[in-house]
């Protein structure tokens, strides 16, 4: 079935495509078993932006690219959706992993929650503080932070709590610390700094 969101989607069976950000602006050849929703390369592509663009999607086919939260929700409704998440660090070039069995995504009425459970991987759970947490941009506060809107903060939209999230793999490409692209690396420890991620989806009882 086509998803006419301003994405065309088929996920499992064949061959789709996706189209990035408003109607007619640009169609990507996709995997037939996998689609890659967030791919950070090399910081050419600027995820500090808006509710509107997180939404509807923005980036290059081969390149940096947000498929958009509306195709994520649409993808992933059905409850039959399972992600993975890989990221090389800086400097050491280490490969990490993280998947979770369960991705899904609610409603824009609901702010795009996310939604994860039975993870497995390399690294710490980087998505288990911010599971059930609505997405947040720099125009659009839906953390549970009164003081500080933590999109904005720190430079990306994602998902946040009441104290923002040890985790963003939409931050500043350019930058390093909690501003950077970083993954969790436990309560004693330091994130991982960042220099490549890639988080893709796959439908589970395809086969």
């Amino acid at each position: 079935m086509f998803l006419n969101i301003g994405i065309l989607l088929i996920i499992g069976f064949v061959t789709y495509s996706i189209q990035i950000g408003a109607e007619g602006r640009k169609t990507c050849p996709a995997h037939e078993e996998w689609t890659v929703f967030q791919r950070r390369t090399n910081g050419n592509v600027d995820f500090f932006r808006g509710w509107d663009d997180y939404v509807n999607g923005f980036g290059e086919c081969d390149g940096d690219l947000w498929l958009g939260l509306e195709s994520l929700h649409q993808a992933t409704k059905r409850d039959d959706m399972s992600l993975e998440i890989n990221m090389m660090s800086k400097g050491k070039n280490d490969h990490m992993w993280a998947k979770y069995r369960s991705f899904r995504i609610g409603p824009g009425s609901d702010n795009y929650r996310l939604h994860v459970s039975g993870y497995s991987g390399n690294v710490e759970d980087g998505l288990a503080t911010i599971n059930n947490e609505q997405f947040s941009t720099k125009d659009a506060d839906h953390d549970g932070w009164r003081r500080l809107n933590c999109a904005s903060y720190f430079e990306g939209g994602w998902w946040h709590d009441d104290i923002c999230s040890w985790s963003n793999l939409n931050g500043n490409f350019n930058r390093t610390g909690l501003k950077g692209l970083r993954w969790w690396s436990g309560i004693l420890g330091t994130p991982h700094a960042l220099c490549y991620s890639e988080m893709k989806i796959y439908n589970r009882s395809a086969g």
